[in-house]
């Protein structure tokens, strides 16, 4: 599975402002005005919602709610679990990714990683901890997660 794919060009490449894209995704206009928007321009990020479901017919059946609370839980009980991350400790999970759909259980689903637009240079501690996190846990992470 080509799970590892979009994480590592994101990390390997040169651009500061990259556009990840599935090879299946389709556009109806010019996807570069995306740099354009709102939510990019203030944040350095544009991610979509994914659909509210907890299995997809046909699929294994994987918790990946159950997987991200375990990983939250590890990051609350440990400094060394991420250590190379500069956060102060000790960690609390912010009151967004409480509430969020596949931390609550609501749903094994919560970005559409279909699109993604990221500027690397606004988001140095997003691009450590996906580096740590692929280094250190990427079996069981793309396992748990399906890539996303």
């Amino acid at each position: 599975r080509g799970y590892m794919c979009k994480p590592l060009s994101l990390l390997a490449t040169e651009l500061d402002d990259v556009l990840l894209v599935d090879h299946d995704a389709h556009f109806y206009s010019d996807p570069t005005d995306l740099f354009r928007s709102a939510s990019y321009n203030a944040s350095g990020m544009l991610m979509f919602r994914d659909r509210l479901q907890r299995h997809l017919r046909g699929q294994p059946i994987k918790d990946a709610s159950r997987y991200v609370r375990h990983l939250i839980r590890k990051r609350m009980a440990s400094q060394s679990f991420l250590p190379d991350i500069d956060v102060s400790w000790p960690w609390r999970p912010s009151e967004d990714l409480i509430r969020s759909p596949i931390v609550s259980g609501e749903s094994n689903h919560q970005i559409d990683s279909s699109v993604l637009l990221l500027s690397k240079s606004r988001s140095p501690r997003l691009l450590s901890t996906l580096y740590a996190l692929h280094e250190r846990y990427r079996h069981e992470m793309y396992a748990n997660l399906h890539g996303d």
